[in-house]
């Protein structure tokens, strides 16, 4: 059995980690206010509950994917995601 470096590339994985996940976090919690099966209150009141744990799961994944560009890349895409959620909300 091959052992994997998790720790590869570590200036990578920190700005992954801490900065990329902040931002990734900030951005997902409009985005899920459009499409959370609630009632307003509680559609603006759950992602920001959830907000710590989306965070620490976001957290933990770019620490423990097997390749760094992996991490950028479901970062990206949830962001993006969740931007355009937000911004067809208010348009």
């Amino acid at each position: 059995m091959k052992a994997t470096n998790l720790f590869n590339y570590p200036k990578a994985r920190i700005f992954a980690g801490v900065i990329l996940t902040l931002v990734t976090t900030t951005i997902l919690i409009p985005g899920m206010t459009t499409y959370l099966p609630l009632k307003l209150a509680d559609q603006i009141a759950v992602p920001i509950l959830l907000f710590p744990l989306i965070w620490t799961a976001l957290f933990i994944y770019s620490f423990t994917a097997k390749r760094v560009s992996h991490v950028f890349i479901v970062l990206s895409v949830l962001s993006i995601s969740h931007a355009y959620l937000a911004y067809s909300a208010l348009a």
